[in-house]
């Protein structure tokens, strides 16, 4: 179940990275893997500044679930 998620946006194409409810990072680009995510690795890893960006991408939303 996915808890968490950055969105970038450009144009009319998007692309995500999600945080599930372990720690794990996933990236999605609908174009390049379709209906797959791709492992990135873990949220510990990660710093903000790394985070707000993916690639040359500037993150545009950040989202957060609590249950």
């Amino acid at each position: 179940m996915v808890s968490r998620g950055i969105i970038d946006l450009r144009g009319y194409h998007f692309t995500a990275r999600i945080f599930d409810l372990n720690g794990k990072v996933w990236f999605h680009d609908g174009r390049t893997s379709g209906n797959t995510c791709v492992p990135q690795g873990w949220l510990a890893d990660f710093d903000a500044k790394i985070l707000s960006l993916c690639g040359s991408r500037k993150a545009v939303l950040a989202m957060y679930a609590r249950s």
